[in-house]
């Protein structure tokens, strides 16, 4: 009941249409049952490579498509910094539209639905969580936002140690394309002794 499978080398899943390293190995008959590869897709290039175009702002004999590994921003965070060979996507060519799977950044912590316990330091102030983000662009800004409320702007290395009073809140992150990711968080009250 075992059979060969081709999966992708980079993300381990069954191999799809466009993964550029592909291992085979044996697996079981079901395998191939499993998702193929979401992480390689065919993006479209400049003629020189150094940009993502599209055929509303580049000729199409111009245009070059190359297969990309391209994970999720806050995946990408992680995964790179322990693989140097890791190719982020080149930005897009200034006038093209940005398409819908090139999400610049993502939100690391806290998740969506998320409920915080927020400790006392020892001296008895009130401590801080840390949220923290990651864009895809090394300069770019991220500006926070708490219920609406501007709190700060990050450059680079996006966190901040915060600590917004007990009850429910939204935190949203806008770059400044003015892409934007919200979350719902809860801050828990502190446990009275």
């Amino acid at each position: 009941n075992f059979r060969y499978l081709p999966v992708c080398r980079e993300s381990g899943f069954r191999a799809g249409n466009y993964c550029s390293a592909v291992d085979t190995i044996m697996e079981s008959k079901n395998a191939y049952r499993s998702p193929q590869c979401p992480y390689h897709r065919l993006i479209h290039l400049d003629a020189k490579g150094n940009f993502q175009v599209n055929e509303n702002c580049e000729p199409s004999g111009n245009i070059t498509h190359k297969s990309w590994f391209v994970l999720p921003p806050s995946m990408e965070f992680y995964f790179a910094q322990s693989n140097p060979s890791y190719k982020q996507l080149p930005p897009f060519k200034a006038g093209c539209a940005i398409s819908d799977f090139a999400n610049s950044m993502d939100i690391i912590y806290p998740d969506n639905g998320a409920a915080i316990y927020i400790p006392v330091e020892i001296d008895g102030s009130p401590g801080k969580t840390i949220f923290s983000a990651t864009h895809r662009s090394p300069g770019a800004k991220i500006f926070w936002h708490i219920d609406n409320q501007f709190i700060a702007t990050t450059s680079g290395y996006h966190q901040l140690a915060l600590s917004p009073p007990p009850g429910k809140h939204i935190l949203t992150i806008v770059d400044e394309a003015g892409e934007s990711i919200s979350r719902r968080i809860e801050i828990l009250k502190p446990a009275k002794n």
